[in-house]
């Protein structure tokens, strides 16, 4: 749950805003950056190419750079309440991605066709 009371959960551990867990020998799986108002994303980011959870709700984000579609890992990305407009063609890179790809509270017109791509992807929120 995002903008509520409970913190994130994987795996049993707590992760509070901004914790990476190590679970898979020292490598972060797990970023929450959620309502840091960063305005655009660290590059940093996509150099944590084992990630599997991604959330970057709540940042005044604009664009999303084409560098998302290096976290090949990912099983669930927010990008809810943002002010995004467009995804980028390398959304479709993610095809781990299998539990949420959530994208409401944006300025979206329309989706890359890429998206098709995310045929493992149970839940879209847009």
């Amino acid at each position: 749950m995002v903008g509520g009371s409970t913190p994130w959960l994987t795996r049993t551990r707590r992760h509070p805003k901004g914790h990476r867990s190590r679970d898979h020998g020292g490598v972060p799986t797990y970023l929450n950056l959620w309502k840091q108002h960063l305005g655009h994303v660290p590059e940093y980011v996509f150099g944590l190419t084992e990630l599997e959870t991604l959330i970057l709700a709540d940042n005044d984000l604009t664009e999303l750079p084409e560098g998302i579609g290096r976290l090949t890992r990912l099983r669930t990305l927010d990008l809810g309440h943002n002010a995004l407009a467009m995804l980028p063609e390398s959304i479709g890179a993610l095809v781990e991605l299998s539990d949420f790809l959530y994208l409401h509270d944006n300025q979206f017109t329309s989706l890359p066709a890429s998206i098709a791509n995310l045929k493992r992807l149970r839940y879209l929120n847009q």
